[in-house]
């Protein structure tokens, strides 16, 4: 990992390029930076009160915008192979709903 890298783990999410949204279910998730989320065993982030696909979505760009997809993944593969399904059919769905509405 990188110095830069390592820094963005630290980096607040009001200091991120993310959405409103995010930053409202980062705060419910009681996060407040991706190192956060990092710590957190991937079966119990899934599992949280206030876990949402379009959140898991928006964390999943924010890690691939800084090369630390894969690094994240890595933590349990296994674990996030349904999950990277999920947000991968959700993405289509976003992106077809995204063509149908701009037609």
């Amino acid at each position: 990992m990188t110095p830069q890298q390592k820094q963005i783990l630290e980096t607040p999410f009001r200091k991120l390029k993310v959405s409103d949204e995010f930053l409202s279910h980062s705060k419910n998730l009681k996060f407040n930076n991706l190192k956060e989320v990092w710590q957190v065993p991937g079966n119990e982030l899934f599992k949280r009160k206030d876990f949402d696909y379009r959140w898991l979505n928006e964390l999943l760009g924010l890690l691939e915008q800084h090369d630390l997809l894969a690094a994240f993944d890595s933590r349990s593969p296994e674990l996030f192979k349904k999950e990277r399904r999920d947000v991968s059919i959700f993405r289509r769905m976003v992106k077809n709903v995204g063509e149908l509405i701009r037609r």
